[in-house]
Protein backbone atom coordinates (compact mmCIF):
# COMPACT_ATOMS: atom_id res chain seq x y z
CA UNK A 1 0.00 0.00 0.00
CA UNK A 2 1.20 3.56 -0.69
CA UNK A 3 0.39 6.57 1.40
CA UNK A 4 -2.84 7.16 -0.56
CA UNK A 5 -4.15 3.71 0.28
CA UNK A 6 -3.86 2.21 -3.22
CA UNK A 7 -1.73 -0.75 -4.11
CA UNK A 8 -0.05 -1.10 -7.47
CA UNK A 9 -2.55 -3.84 -8.40
CA UNK A 10 -5.46 -1.56 -7.56
CA UNK A 11 -4.04 1.13 -9.81
CA UNK A 12 -3.78 -1.28 -12.71
CA UNK A 13 -7.40 -2.35 -12.16
CA UNK A 14 -8.57 1.27 -12.27
CA UNK A 15 -6.64 1.86 -15.49
CA UNK A 16 -8.21 -1.24 -17.02
CA UNK A 17 -11.72 -0.04 -16.17
CA UNK A 18 -10.99 3.38 -17.64
CA UNK A 19 -9.74 1.84 -20.88
CA UNK A 20 -12.76 -0.44 -21.12
CA UNK A 21 -15.13 2.51 -20.73
CA UNK A 22 -13.25 4.72 -23.20
CA UNK A 23 -12.79 2.31 -26.11
CA UNK A 24 -15.23 -0.12 -27.69
CA UNK A 25 -14.45 -3.73 -27.01
CA UNK A 26 -14.52 -5.96 -30.10
CA UNK A 27 -17.05 -8.72 -29.87
CA UNK A 28 -15.83 -12.28 -30.02
CA UNK A 29 -18.93 -13.44 -31.86
CA UNK A 30 -19.54 -13.16 -35.61
CA UNK A 31 -22.81 -11.52 -36.65
CA UNK A 32 -25.31 -14.20 -37.64
CA UNK A 33 -28.33 -11.97 -38.35
CA UNK A 34 -29.34 -11.38 -41.98
CA UNK A 35 -31.75 -8.99 -43.70
CA UNK A 36 -32.87 -9.70 -47.27
CA UNK A 37 -35.47 -8.07 -49.52
CA UNK A 38 -36.73 -9.22 -52.92
CA UNK A 39 -39.14 -7.86 -55.54
CA UNK A 40 -40.09 -8.46 -59.19
CA UNK A 41 -37.44 -7.43 -61.68
CA UNK A 42 -39.65 -4.72 -63.18
CA UNK A 43 -42.44 -2.33 -62.27
CA UNK A 44 -45.34 -0.73 -64.10
CA UNK A 45 -45.93 3.03 -63.77
CA UNK A 46 -49.16 3.61 -61.84
CA UNK A 47 -49.13 0.03 -60.54
CA UNK A 48 -47.90 -1.61 -57.37
CA UNK A 49 -44.82 -3.58 -56.36
CA UNK A 50 -44.80 -6.24 -53.65
CA UNK A 51 -41.53 -6.35 -51.71
CA UNK A 52 -40.79 -9.41 -49.57
CA UNK A 53 -38.47 -8.85 -46.59
CA UNK A 54 -36.84 -11.53 -44.45
CA UNK A 55 -34.93 -11.11 -41.17
CA UNK A 56 -33.16 -14.09 -39.62
CA UNK A 57 -31.61 -14.26 -36.18
CA UNK A 58 -30.64 -16.56 -33.35
CA UNK A 59 -31.43 -16.00 -29.70
CA UNK A 60 -34.24 -13.95 -28.18
CA UNK A 61 -35.44 -10.99 -30.23
CA UNK A 62 -36.45 -7.99 -28.10
CA UNK A 63 -37.19 -5.30 -30.71
CA UNK A 64 -37.38 -5.10 -34.50
CA UNK A 65 -37.91 -2.21 -36.94
CA UNK A 66 -37.72 -2.27 -40.74
CA UNK A 67 -37.08 1.00 -42.58
CA UNK A 68 -37.65 0.90 -46.36
CA UNK A 69 -36.26 3.75 -48.44
CA UNK A 70 -38.33 3.99 -51.64
CA UNK A 71 -37.75 6.03 -54.82
CA UNK A 72 -39.17 9.54 -54.88
CA UNK A 73 -42.96 9.51 -55.27
CA UNK A 74 -43.35 5.87 -54.22
CA UNK A 75 -45.16 5.08 -50.97
CA UNK A 76 -46.12 2.08 -48.85
CA UNK A 77 -49.80 1.19 -49.18
CA UNK A 78 -50.07 -1.84 -46.90
CA UNK A 79 -48.01 -4.24 -44.79
CA UNK A 80 -48.50 -7.88 -43.84
CA UNK A 81 -46.61 -10.87 -42.56
CA UNK A 82 -45.41 -12.65 -39.44
CA UNK A 83 -46.29 -11.04 -36.12
CA UNK A 84 -48.85 -8.54 -37.48
CA UNK A 85 -46.44 -5.79 -38.55
CA UNK A 86 -47.70 -2.22 -39.01
CA UNK A 87 -46.40 0.68 -41.05
CA UNK A 88 -45.71 3.89 -39.16
CA UNK A 89 -46.05 6.54 -41.87
CA UNK A 90 -44.78 9.29 -39.57
CA UNK A 91 -41.38 7.67 -39.19
CA UNK A 92 -41.44 5.63 -42.40
CA UNK A 93 -40.82 2.30 -40.71
CA UNK A 94 -42.46 -1.06 -40.18
CA UNK A 95 -42.96 -1.87 -36.49
CA UNK A 96 -43.89 -4.93 -34.46
CA UNK A 97 -45.73 -3.96 -31.29
CA UNK A 98 -46.83 -7.38 -30.03
CA UNK A 99 -45.02 -10.64 -29.62
CA UNK A 100 -42.11 -10.85 -32.00
CA UNK A 101 -42.17 -13.89 -34.30
CA UNK A 102 -39.50 -16.55 -34.32
CA UNK A 103 -36.79 -16.60 -36.97
CA UNK A 104 -37.09 -16.17 -39.88
CA UNK A 105 -39.37 -13.12 -39.75
CA UNK A 106 -41.07 -12.64 -43.12
CA UNK A 107 -42.85 -9.36 -43.87
CA UNK A 108 -44.20 -7.97 -47.14
CA UNK A 109 -45.27 -4.48 -48.07
CA UNK A 110 -47.02 -3.19 -51.17
CA UNK A 111 -45.59 -0.01 -52.67
CA UNK A 112 -47.58 2.25 -54.97
CA UNK A 113 -45.66 3.43 -58.03
CA UNK A 114 -46.44 6.93 -59.39
CA UNK A 115 -47.83 7.11 -62.91
CA UNK A 116 -44.91 9.18 -64.19
CA UNK A 117 -42.19 6.81 -62.93
CA UNK A 118 -39.52 6.00 -65.52
CA UNK A 119 -36.15 4.32 -65.73
CA UNK A 120 -34.44 2.17 -63.14
CA UNK A 121 -35.72 2.35 -59.55
CA UNK A 122 -33.71 1.47 -56.45
CA UNK A 123 -35.00 0.38 -53.06
CA UNK A 124 -32.87 0.24 -49.93
CA UNK A 125 -33.81 -0.80 -46.40
CA UNK A 126 -32.35 -1.36 -42.98
CA UNK A 127 -33.36 -3.56 -40.07
CA UNK A 128 -32.88 -2.22 -36.56
CA UNK A 129 -33.02 -4.93 -33.94
CA UNK A 130 -31.99 -5.81 -30.42
CA UNK A 131 -31.35 -9.29 -29.10
CA UNK A 132 -31.24 -10.40 -25.50
CA UNK A 133 -27.75 -9.64 -24.18
CA UNK A 134 -27.17 -6.63 -26.48
CA UNK A 135 -26.62 -3.29 -24.73
CA UNK A 136 -27.83 -1.25 -27.72
CA UNK A 137 -29.81 -2.00 -30.89
CA UNK A 138 -27.89 -2.89 -34.05
CA UNK A 139 -28.61 -1.81 -37.63
CA UNK A 140 -28.26 -4.11 -40.63
CA UNK A 141 -28.58 -3.11 -44.30
CA UNK A 142 -30.94 -5.29 -46.31
CA UNK A 143 -29.33 -7.17 -49.19
CA UNK A 144 -29.05 -6.67 -52.06
CA UNK A 145 -28.16 -3.05 -51.45
CA UNK A 146 -29.70 -1.50 -53.45
CA UNK A 147 -32.57 -3.61 -54.77
CA UNK A 148 -33.00 -2.53 -58.41
CA UNK A 149 -36.18 -2.65 -60.49
CA UNK A 150 -36.47 -1.75 -64.16
CA UNK A 151 -39.23 -0.17 -66.19
CA UNK A 152 -39.09 -2.27 -69.37
CA UNK A 153 -39.83 -0.67 -72.72
CA UNK A 154 -42.49 -2.32 -74.89
CA UNK A 155 -41.35 -5.00 -77.31
CA UNK A 156 -42.64 -5.68 -80.82
CA UNK A 157 -42.51 -9.45 -80.96
CA UNK A 158 -43.54 -9.65 -84.61
CA UNK A 159 -44.73 -7.39 -87.44
CA UNK A 160 -45.23 -8.98 -90.85
CA UNK A 161 -46.90 -8.42 -94.20
CA UNK A 162 -48.41 -11.38 -96.05
CA UNK A 163 -47.98 -11.55 -98.94
CA UNK A 164 -45.15 -9.08 -99.29
CA UNK A 165 -45.78 -8.62 -103.03
CA UNK A 166 -49.19 -7.90 -104.57
CA UNK A 167 -50.70 -6.53 -107.74
CA UNK A 168 -52.63 -3.28 -107.73
CA UNK A 169 -55.91 -5.18 -107.37
CA UNK A 170 -54.84 -7.32 -104.40
CA UNK A 171 -54.48 -6.92 -100.64
CA UNK A 172 -51.83 -7.80 -98.09
CA UNK A 173 -52.44 -8.46 -94.41
CA UNK A 174 -50.33 -6.72 -91.77
CA UNK A 175 -50.11 -8.72 -88.52
CA UNK A 176 -48.46 -7.78 -85.23
CA UNK A 177 -47.86 -9.01 -81.70
CA UNK A 178 -46.65 -6.73 -78.88
CA UNK A 179 -45.79 -6.97 -75.19
CA UNK A 180 -45.69 -4.23 -72.59
CA UNK A 181 -47.28 -1.57 -74.82
CA UNK A 182 -50.06 0.77 -73.72
CA UNK A 183 -50.62 2.23 -77.19
CA UNK A 184 -49.68 1.41 -80.77
CA UNK A 185 -50.11 2.85 -84.25
CA UNK A 186 -49.22 1.97 -87.84
CA UNK A 187 -48.20 4.61 -90.36
CA UNK A 188 -49.01 5.62 -93.01
CA UNK A 189 -52.80 5.62 -93.41
CA UNK A 190 -53.82 3.15 -90.67
CA UNK A 191 -53.40 4.99 -87.36
CA UNK A 192 -54.14 3.63 -83.87
CA UNK A 193 -54.26 -0.16 -83.51
CA UNK A 194 -54.62 -2.70 -80.70
CA UNK A 195 -51.55 -2.50 -78.41
CA UNK A 196 -51.37 -6.26 -77.87
CA UNK A 197 -51.99 -7.99 -81.22
CA UNK A 198 -54.07 -7.80 -84.37
CA UNK A 199 -54.16 -7.70 -88.15
CA UNK A 200 -55.41 -5.38 -90.86
CA UNK A 201 -55.72 -5.65 -94.65
CA UNK A 202 -54.03 -3.02 -96.80
CA UNK A 203 -54.28 -2.34 -100.52
CA UNK A 204 -51.65 0.25 -101.39
CA UNK A 205 -51.53 1.56 -104.95
CA UNK A 206 -47.75 1.65 -104.84
CA UNK A 207 -45.02 -0.02 -102.83
CA UNK A 208 -45.31 1.07 -99.19
CA UNK A 209 -43.26 0.58 -96.04
CA UNK A 210 -45.47 0.48 -92.95
CA UNK A 211 -44.07 1.48 -89.55
CA UNK A 212 -45.48 0.03 -86.35
CA UNK A 213 -44.79 2.09 -83.22
CA UNK A 214 -45.41 0.62 -79.75
CA UNK A 215 -45.33 2.97 -76.75
CA UNK A 216 -45.58 2.92 -72.97
CA UNK A 217 -44.45 5.15 -70.13
CA UNK A 218 -41.21 3.18 -70.12
CA UNK A 219 -40.19 3.66 -73.75
CA UNK A 220 -40.87 3.04 -77.43
CA UNK A 221 -40.20 0.29 -79.97
CA UNK A 222 -40.62 0.44 -83.77
CA UNK A 223 -40.60 -2.08 -86.61
CA UNK A 224 -41.32 -1.93 -90.35
CA UNK A 225 -42.96 -4.17 -92.94
CA UNK A 226 -42.88 -3.50 -96.69
CA UNK A 227 -45.52 -4.33 -99.26
CA UNK A 228 -44.35 -4.23 -102.89
CA UNK A 229 -46.91 -3.50 -105.63
CA UNK A 230 -46.28 -4.62 -109.22
CA UNK A 231 -47.21 -7.04 -111.94
CA UNK A 232 -47.24 -10.67 -110.85
CA UNK A 233 -44.84 -13.01 -112.62
CA UNK A 234 -47.12 -15.19 -114.77
CA UNK A 235 -44.32 -17.16 -116.45
CA UNK A 236 -44.48 -20.14 -114.04
CA UNK A 237 -48.26 -20.29 -114.43
CA UNK A 238 -48.09 -20.16 -118.25
CA UNK A 239 -45.42 -22.88 -118.17
CA UNK A 240 -47.79 -25.14 -116.26
CA UNK A 241 -50.68 -24.42 -118.64
CA UNK A 242 -48.59 -25.11 -121.76
CA UNK A 243 -46.94 -28.24 -120.41
CA UNK A 244 -47.73 -31.40 -122.37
Amino acid sequence: MNRYGFSFVSALFVLFLFAAMSFPVATCFAQTETAVHTAPASYEPGGTVTVTNTFTYSGTLLTLLWRPDLPQGWHVESVGGDGNPEFNALFGEVIWTGSLPSSPVVMTYIARVPGDATGSAQITAEAEYQLNGMVNPAVLDAQPNPLSLNCPAPVIQSFTASPTRISSSQSSVLSWSLSGATSARIDPDIGVVDPSSGSVAVSPSAGTTYTLTAESDCGTDTETATVTVGKLNLVPILSLLTAD
